[in-house]
C-alpha cells in the first residue's frame, strides 16, 4: 500500500513540474519563430524572424524589386547561408546573378556557388556564367570559373587557388585530350614560381609548354574534368 502511494504521489509531483515547465517552454518556441515585417527605408523591406528589431533568425529582404536575400541572419546582417538574387541593367544590357550558399557578416564568404547572366535588350543571351568553389570577403579565393560568351573562343575555364592558376580558353569538348595536344586557343599556368604559358599562334614556349603540361596530366586531369562538366550547365544557359 505504501509503495502504491508514493508511486502516486512521484507521478503527481512529476505533472506538477510539467504543468509548471510548459507555459516557459512554449514561449521560448513561440519567441524564435515569430516572424514581422519590417520597412527598413521607403525601398527596402524584410519579413521574418526578428530580435531587438532587426533580422534575426531566418527571413526575407527586398530592396525594391532588383534584389532579394532570402536566408540567415544575425542581429541585421546577413550571416549564414542564404540565396541573393540580383538584376541590373545598363544600356541595352541587363545582367543577373544568384549566389546560393554561406554569407558573413554581409558578404560572401565560405561555401558558394554564383551564376551570371548578361542578356541584350533584343533577348540574345550574350554571356553565362557558373563560379562555385570557396569565396572570402567576396571574393572567390578557390575554386572555378566557366564562362560561355558570345565570342571566339566560345569558353573560358578558371581555376584558382592560393598560389595556383590554371586559366584556358577554347572548346568544351575533350578539354584534357585537346589541352595536351596543343589544340586549345590559350593556356596559362602558374603554381608558385612556376610560369608556363601556350598559345595557338606560334610562340617559342608552346614546345615546352606542353612538354610540361604532359608531365603534369594527373595534376591537371581533375580540374580539366570539372571544367568539362561545368561548362555542359552554362552552354545549356546561352542556348537557352
Amino acid at each position: 500500500m505504501k509503495k502504491r502511494i508514493n508511486i502516486m504521489i512521484a507521478l503527481a509531483l512529476s505533472s506538477s513540474l510539467l504543468l509548471t515547465a510548459l507555459p516557459f517552454n512554449t514561449a521560448t518556441v513561440e519567441a524564435a519563430s515569430t516572424k514581422k515585417a519590417l520597412n527598413v527605408s521607403s525601398q527596402v523591406t524584410y519579413y521574418g524572424e526578428v530580435k531587438n528589431g532587426k533580422p534575426h533568425g531566418k527571413g526575407t529582404m527586398k530592396w525594391g524589386t532588383n534584389k532579394t536575400y532570402s536566408g540567415d541572419w544575425i542581429n541585421g546582417v546577413r550571416t549564414g547561408q542564404g540565396k541573393f538574387i540580383a538584376t541590373t541593367k545598363k544600356e541595352d544590357l541587363t545582367t543577373s546573378i544568384v549566389y546560393t550558399g554561406d554569407w558573413n557578416h554581409d558578404l560572401k564568404s565560405g561555401k558558394g556557388k554564383l551564376i551570371e547572366k548578361i542578356t541584350e535588350s533584343s533577348g540574345v543571351l550574350k554571356s553565362s556564367s557558373i563560379q562555385t568553389g570557396t569565396y572570402h570577403t567576396d571574393k572567390l579565393v578557390t575554386g572555378y570559373t566557366v564562362t560561355h560568351a558570345l565570342a571566339d573562343p566560345p569558353y573560358s575555364f578558371r581555376y584558382i587557388a592560393p598560389n595556383y592558376l590554371l586559366q584556358v580558353y577554347g572548346e568544351s569538348k575533350d578539354i584534357e585530350k585537346n589541352l595536351l595536344a596543343g589544340h586549345m586557343f590559350d593556356v596559362d599556368y602558374r603554381k608558385g614560381n612556376i610560369v608556363k604559358e601556350f598559345s595557338v599562334f606560334p610562340d617559342d614556349n608552346n614546345a615546352s609548354s606542353l612538354k610540361y603540361f604532359n608531365s603534369i596530366r594527373k595534376e591537371l586531369k581533375p580540374h580539366l574534368a570539372e571544367f568539362e562538366r561545368l561548362s555542359k550547365y552554362v552552354k545549356e544557359g546561352i542556348n537557352g
